[in-house]
C-alpha cells in the first residue's frame, strides 16, 4: 500500500470524493483535535518516558521517573519499565526523536538531579500524538474513501462513515493522545482494508503491528483466522502464497517483538503483565487468577461494558449495539464478501474482548469516558455499517443516523470536560457542565458549532459541485 500511495497521493487530492467529502470533515476533526487537547494521564506519560529514554539513554527502562506515572512494570533486575505493549513506542519512536529537538530550544539545557531531561511537556505528547496518529488516520481514510466509491456507496454513507471514526465513538477520544487505544485502533482497519485489497504483506504487518500496540489484540487472532479462511475458500485460491506472504509481512513487527521483550523481560514469552505494578493487581487474592489481573469472567462486567451506566456502548455509541445482531446474518449470507468479512471479523472481534474485559479485575478501565479496552475495534465496525447502510430500509438507516446523533452529543459533553471520567459516565459529565466555570459549555459549543458549520459547508460543496457537473 505504500507504493500505492506514492502512486496515487495527487490523485487522491483530485478525486471529487476527497475533496467533497473527506476533507471538509477532515479540517474539522483536527481543528477539534487541536483546541482541546487531552493529556492522557498517567497511560500516556508511560509511554512519553519510555520514548524519552530510548532518545537520551538508548534504554527502555524508565528507573528515575517513576513518580511520573503509576504505570510501570518491576523485573527481578530492579529496572522498571512500561506496562503498556510497545507498539506505539517502538513504531512512533522516528516522530518523537525528531519532534523532540524542537524543544530543546526553550529548555535551554536544562538537566535534573540525575543528569536528564524533564518529562516530555505539552507540545512533544500533543504533536508525536497527532503526527503518529491523526495524520496516518487522515491517509487510510483517503484511500478507504476512494474504495468506498468503487463499491458505489452514497455519500451520506460515507459521511456516516467520517462521523463515526472521528468522533461517534470511545476511541475518537484518544487521537490526540498517546494512550495506545487510537494508534491500534488504526491499524485495525488498516488491516481489514488490507484483507479488502488482498495484500497479504500487509495483513502480516498490520496484525503484528496491532499485537504489538496492545497485547489484547491477541485474542482478536481467531476472528482474523476465521475471515481469512472464509475469503479464501470463497475465492478458492491457494492460501500457501498468502501465508507466505502474511509471514513476511509480520517478519517486522515480530523482530521488534523480541527485541523489546527480551531487553525488558528476559524472553519473548514474557510480557509486562507479568511483572505489573502492585497496585493494580486487582485479582491476586482470587483463588483463580492469572498475573494477579484476570479472573473468572464477571457478569456484572459485561452488564455495565455493554448496557450499563458505567462504561456501557448502549451509553456512549449506541449504533454499535444495533448493528451487532447482523453479524449473524452475514455467516452464510449473499452479501459481498467485503461485507461479510468486516461483520464477521468485528463481531467476533467484541465477543473476544468483551470475555477478556470481564474477566479483567480493572475491566472499568479506570478514569475514561468509555468502554476503552474494547474499542480498538469500534473503527471496523464504522466501516462495516457504511457497506450496510444503503441496503438497510429508511427506517433503520434513520435509526442509525439517530443513535450516531446521540453518540455525538455524548461525544461534545466529553469535548466539553474531560477524557478521564468518573461514573456513571453521564452523571458525572452532567456535574462537569453544573460547575461554576463556563469552559465546559464553551467546549460544547465550538465542538457543535464546528461539526454543524462543516454539514452546512458540505452540502453547499455539493451543491456548487453538481451545479457545475450540470
Amino acid at each position: 500500500m505504500i507504493q500505492e500511495l506514492k502512486q496515487k497521493l495527487p490523485e487522491l487530492w483530485r478525486h471529487p470524493a476527497i475533496r467533497t467529502i473527506l476533507f471538509p470533515w477532515a479540517v474539522a476533526f483536527l481543528i477539534l483535535q487541536l483546541v482541546n487537547t487531552q493529556d492522557g494521564g498517567p497511560n500516556a506519560v508511560s509511554r512519553f518516558l519510555t520514548l524519552r529514554s530510548m532518545s537520551e539513554k538508548a534504554s527502555f527502562t524508565i528507573d528515575t521517573r517513576i513518580g511520573a506515572t503509576t504505570d510501570w512494570a518491576h523485573t527481578p533486575d530492579g529496572h522498571y519499565y512500561s506496562n503498556k505493549a510497545p507498539g506505539p513506542m517502538l513504531l512512533g519512536f522516528p516522530v518523537f526523536v525528531v519532534l523532540d529537538q524542537i524543544p530543546r530550544l526553550w529548555e535551554k539545557g536544562f538537566r535534573d538531579e540525575f543528569g536528564e531531561r524533564h518529562v516530555p511537556g505539552y507540545f512533544l505528547k500533543t504533536w508525536t500524538s497527532l503526527l503518529n496518529q491523526a495524520l496516518p488516520l487522515l491517509i487510510l481514510l483517503a484511500m478507504i474513501i476512494r474504495w468506498l466509491q468503487t463499491q458505489n456507496i452514497s455519500r451520506m454513507s460515507q459521511v456516516f462513515f467520517l462521523l463515526a471514526v472521528f468522533f461517534g465513538s470511545t476511541v475518537s477520544l484518544y487521537y490526540n493522545n498517546y494512550s495506545g487505544h487510537g494508534f491500534e485502533a488504526i491499524l485495525q482497519l488498516a488491516l481489514v482494508y488490507a484483507i479488502f485489497r488482498e495484500r497479504y504483506r500487509w495483513v502480516g504487518f498490520f496484525a503484528g503491528a496491532a499485537l504489538l500496540s496492545d497485547y489484547g489484540f491477541g485474542i482478536q487472532l481467531p476472528a482474523l483466522v476465521a475471515v481469512l479462511c472464509l475469503l479464501w475458500f470463497t475465492k478458492k485460491e491457494n492460501i500457501l502464497h498468502p501465508i507466505k506472504e502474511i509471514v513476511i509481512g509480520g517478519l517486522i513487527p515480530g523482530a521488534l517483538w523480541i527485541w523489546y521483550h527480551m531487553a525488558c523481560y528476559g524472553s519473548p514469552f514474557l510480557i509486562a503483565n507479568n511483572f505489573q505494578n502492585p497496585i493494580f493487581l486487582d485479582t491476586a487474592k482470587e483463588d483463580v487468577n492469572l498475573w494477579g489481573i484476570f479472573r473468572v469472567p464477571n457478569f456484572h462486567a459485561l452488564y455495565q461494558l455493554t448496557i450499563g451506566p458505567e462504561r456501557g456502548i448502549l451509553y456512549t455509541q449506541p449504533w454499535i449495539l444495533l448493528l451487532f445482531p447482523f453479524a449473524f446474518c452475514r455467516v452464510c449470507s449473499k452479501a459481498k464478501i467485503e461485507t461479510r468479512i468486516v461483520a464477521i471479523f468485528s463481531a467476533l472481534s467484541l465477543i473476544s474482548l468483551l470475555v477478556m474485559n470481564m474477566s479483567y479485575g480493572g475491566w472499568a478501565g479506570g478514569g475514561t469516558a468509555g468502554p476503552r479496552y474494547l474499542s480498538g475495534i469500534f473503527l471496523c465496525f464504522a466501516l462495516w455499517i457504511t457497506l450496510e447502510l444503503d441496503q438497510f430500509p429508511k427506517w433503520l438507516r434513520v435509526s442509525f443516523w439517530s443513535l450516531l446523533g446521540f453518540s455525538l452529543f455524548y461525544r461534545a459533553m466529553v469535548y466539553g470536560s474531560t477524557i478521564l471520567a468518573g461514573a456513571p459516565l453521564w452523571d458525572f459529565y452532567f456535574s462537569e457542565f453544573r460547575r461554576p466555570t463556563k469552559t465546559p459549555q464553551l467546549r460544547f459549543a465550538i465542538f457543535t458549532l464546528i461539526l454543524i458549520g462543516t454539514w452546512i459547508f458540505q452540502k453547499r460543496l455539493w451543491k456548487r459541485t453538481s451545479s457545475a457537473v450540470g
